[in-house]
């Protein structure tokens, strides 16, 4: 891998190509979670998808930062991850949620 991008090439980790090759099987999985959450749980995964923190997702909700974190744990939850970052990976595509 080191060599390769060492001599100018591109690099993809076989996981992630994986991944790419996947995606349209990942996009109906992303469907299927989804399902287990509220509106109210989906609008925290759509913010969370653009990079805002509790407290933002907080003021756009008009809630509490307190609500957004009791969300969250919801979320992760019903999804079966460990963080933030797990959470997005399940919705891998822009219009996977509107």
């Amino acid at each position: 891998m080191v060599q390769t991008i060492a001599s100018g090439d591109s690099y993809v980790a076989p996981n992630l190509a994986a991944r790419l090759l996947t995606g349209k099987k990942e996009r109906t999985g992303a469907n299927e979670y989804l399902d287990h959450l509220t509106a109210d749980e989906t609008k925290v995964v759509t913010f969370l998808r653009r990079g805002m923190s509790n407290k933002e997702i907080a003021k756009a909700s008009n809630c509490t930062e307190r609500k957004v974190k009791h969300r969250m744990t919801n979320i992760m939850q019903k999804l079966n991850v460990r963080n933030r970052v797990e959470v997005v990976l399940k919705f891998p595509y822009e219009d996977t949620i509107k």
